[in-house]
């Protein structure tokens, strides 16, 4: 009998997900960053959910420092947490 791969939880979805790799001929879009999926990936468990990730994207950090923006980390958002199309510091509010 077959094992089944494991199943893997990520802040960004609200079912489980599964190691996945897709293959070219799928044409799929990345739920996280909405470029072409090819190659290593997770796909959700649920068999009526499209949800994919690049593993890429699935390991990306939940917090950074970046060059542009020093004094402060920055937080990965899977979402906008509101709705203005421009994200500021909450504690310099520097955009």
């Amino acid at each position: 009998m077959a094992s089944r791969k494991p199943s893997v939880r990520h802040p960004s979805h609200s079912h489980p997900l599964r190691g996945h790799k897709a293959l070219a001929e799928e044409e799929i879009i990345c739920s996280g960053c909405d470029l072409h999926l090819i190659g290593a990936a997770f796909k959700c468990t649920k068999s009526e959910c499209e949800y994919l990730l690049h593993k890429s994207c699935f390991e990306l950090p939940r917090e950074t420092r970046h060059k542009a923006h020093p004094d402060h980390p920055l937080t990965l958002f899977y979402s906008p947490p509101y709705e203005s199309s421009t994200y500021e510091c909450s504690a310099c509010s520097e955009l």
